[in-house]
């Protein structure tokens, strides 16, 4: 402590960009060491080589005295690093409440993005911190934002929003927060999967049903042009594919007659699977049973493949010689 009150240039920068300050920041427990370095006129906002300031590292260390101190002296609870991320999207990424708490109610921007659009909503619902999520959304940040395309890994997935991330983990108390608050449950990814897409490919059954029970949109198409009923006959959901495929008995607004890019239904995954059941009641919810594939089998030359009696037989009084 001697060097603070000795007169030494207090701003001199390491050769990662550290000052005193940061360093002080990042141990814990230090907080007179802090504030005698601001006393001694410190610059608050100085950041290192990956753009982190001392509020960053305070928030980093979970020090909440430490981060108080500094919001006190004035540091910007907006900055970024170099990553993009502020202090806030950090504190949320790593689950930090009460951290959060403190950085909300220290006019923190609630909608900020990072340099691949994940705000701290998205990186609270990925991670499943459902405390923060609610307090996010009692707060007003937007549920709809996107993740941007990178221009580093360009085949990253991107377009992804807190439901989709939500989707993805399984976290079905975000899932329904997210619902509830009025997510739009139909935006779609740059691959073209849905909230409702993601979480039929990660097998979250209870979601699912969710989703289609709260409208959910389930006739959209991914690229490789399956939905969501396409989608559980092939990870063997068999009770959400009968759910699904029940719908159509019902006349509801489910599309069974589309095709995905290899021109193969519903119906078709349904016999390919072994999945009699769902595909007798697709036959008996009026489905198209003539339809082809790019290879030109039909329905019936599968079900004679894969002798399934039952599905010839609710075949025959459609089959067209």
């Amino acid at each position: 402590m001697w060097l603070i009150h000795g007169g030494v240039m207090l701003d001199i920068q390491d050769e990662t960009g550290r000052t005193a300050l940061i360093v002080a920041a990042a141990v814990r427990k230090h907080p007179a060491a802090v504030t005698a370095l601001l006393n001694k006129g410190c610059a608050v906002d100085l950041q290192d080589s990956f753009g982190r300031s001392a509020l960053m590292e305070a928030c980093a260390a979970n020090d909440e005295h430490i981060a108080s101190v500094l919001l006190n002296a004035g540091a910007d609870v907006n900055m970024r690093d170099t990553g993009g991320r502020t202090p806030l999207l950090d504190s949320c990424a790593r689950g930090l409440r009460a951290m959060s708490i403190l950085l909300i109610y220290s006019n923190s921007d609630l909608d900020a993005q990072d340099w691949s659009g994940r705000t701290a909503l998205v990186c609270a619902a990925e991670e499943g911190h459902t405390h923060l999520v609610d307090i996010l959304l009692a707060r007003g940040a937007s549920l709809n934002f996107t993740t941007y395309k990178s221009e580093v890994e360009k085949d990253k997935l991107f377009g992804r929003t807190a439901l989709m991330e939500a989707c993805e983990s399984g976290h079905f108390d975000i899932v329904q927060r997210l619902v509830l608050a009025q997510a739009d449950l139909d935006l779609q990814d740059s691959r073209g999967k849905t909230a409702l897409i993601t979480s039929s490919l990660r097998c979250h059954d209870k979601i699912t049903t969710l989703l289609v029970a709260s409208g959910a949109n389930v006739n959209l198409q991914d690229d490789k042009g399956h939905t969501v009923l396409m989608i559980c006959l092939n990870k063997q959901h068999d009770a959400v594919a009968a759910f699904l495929a029940s719908l159509s008995l019902m006349r509801e607004s489910i599309n069974v007659n589309l095709a995905d890019k290899e021109r193969k239904t519903a119906l078709y995954h349904a016999v390919h699977k072994g999945y009699s059941d769902v595909a007798v009641t697709l036959i008996e919810g009026g489905v198209d049973v003539l339809t082809t594939t790019n290879s030109g089998q039909s329905i019936r030359d599968l079900a004679v493949e894969k002798q399934d009696f039952k599905v010839l037989q609710a075949l025959a009084p459609n089959h067209q010689s």
